[in-house]
């Protein structure tokens, strides 16, 4: 019985499969050993009938059991959070030292419809924390080399490519308007212009869009995540941000006020560690399983210092989106 566990039989299998041995064997005294074995947290409920088994990939077989744990073992709410996985459409603005990471690790999770969008070509500098690029990829466009690189490690995905930049609302409704989140990764013209514009598009809209943050040195920064009519929006934020900003330190404020340098020193565990972060966040607003960790809020963290900084956007009453939303 033991070796058949190793593998996703149903428990009508494994008893016709001793009950040719065993005659004295009855299926009962299959499901009383299993519930002994369940209690004691010796093996885990699966549910890996058939028709799951079409449906979900063996590539994604620690995943699924890892909403199995999260769920209990609800058969039903593990295979919605795959249905989320597999249908819902996610939008990469910028695919560098953040966006590369984000969407790598959104196709390891299985995301199928995927809009990457950035206009840059690859260059040597970004090899060292941009995880989807090589040598041999220096001269090419981003859009197309990434979406090479994901379909290799997800065949089933599905991506549009955009080689352009976001400026404008217009743009929004262009490349996003069948997006079911859209995160931002990108730098031009600025974090906080490009985040404007993507919360006056989302924001009225009822897309859920992330604000990605991105990096200064020896500084992440993470977030924002915002549900529409659940949180503030991106403009509220940079209010709160505004009004605090002399109690912020010195490189939250580079990295939100402006452009980033090009010359800033970077590391790719700071990169991995933010784009990873956003990633997470991004499969909790897909799945449902958790609430984001950067809820309504940006969070910095001092790689230095090991220390955290947290502001949470404060909804203005008089704002058209969201007035008088907190979280």
């Amino acid at each position: 019985m033991v070796k058949l566990l190793h593998y996703f039989h149903t428990i009508e299998y494994i008893y016709r499969s001793l009950r040719s041995k065993y005659l004295d064997l009855y299926k009962e005294n299959i499901n009383e050993t299993l519930k002994i074995l369940l209690e004691d947290n010796i093996i885990i409920k699966t549910y890996y009938t058939e028709k799951i088994q079409n449906k979900i990939p063996v590539i994604y077989d620690r995943e699924r059991l890892f909403f199995n744990n999260i769920y209990n073992d609800e058969y039903c709410i593990t295979n919605n959070a795959f249905k989320n996985i597999f249908t819902k459409k996610v939008t990469i603005i910028g695919l560098g030292g953040i966006g590369s990471w984000v969407a790598q690790s959104l196709a390891m999770s299985g995301v199928r419809n995927i809009n990457l969008i950035d206009s840059d070509k690859i260059e040597y500098s970004n090899l060292n924390r941009q995880v989807l690029y090589n040598t041999s990829d220096v001269g090419k466009l981003k859009v197309f080399v990434a979406k090479d690189k994901l379909k290799k490690i997800n065949p089933y995905l599905s991506i549009n490519c955009f080689n352009t930049i976001i400026s404008d609302v217009s743009d929004m409704k262009k490349y996003c308007y069948d997006s079911d989140v859209v995160i931002s990764c990108a730098d031009e013209p600025s974090t906080k212009d490009l985040g404007i514009i993507i919360s006056k598009y989302c924001y009225p809209n009822n897309i859920p869009y992330i604000i990605g943050g991105g990096y200064s040195a020896h500084t992440g920064s993470l977030g924002i995540t915002i549900i529409p009519n659940k949180t503030p929006c991106f403009e509220c934020y940079v209010a709160t941000h505004d009004k605090n900003i002399n109690n912020i330190e010195k490189d939250f404020k580079v990295i939100m006020e402006s452009t980033f340098s090009k010359n800033n020193g970077s590391l790719s565990a700071i990169s991995g560690f933010v784009g990873n972060h956003i990633s997470l966040d991004a499969l909790k607003l897909i799945t449902g399983f958790g609430k984001p960790y950067t809820l309504g809020k940006f969070i910095d963290f001092d790689f230095l210092k090991n220390t955290w900084n947290s502001v949470s956007a404060i909804s203005q009453t008089n704002c058209i989106y969201c007035g008088g939303i907190n979280v």
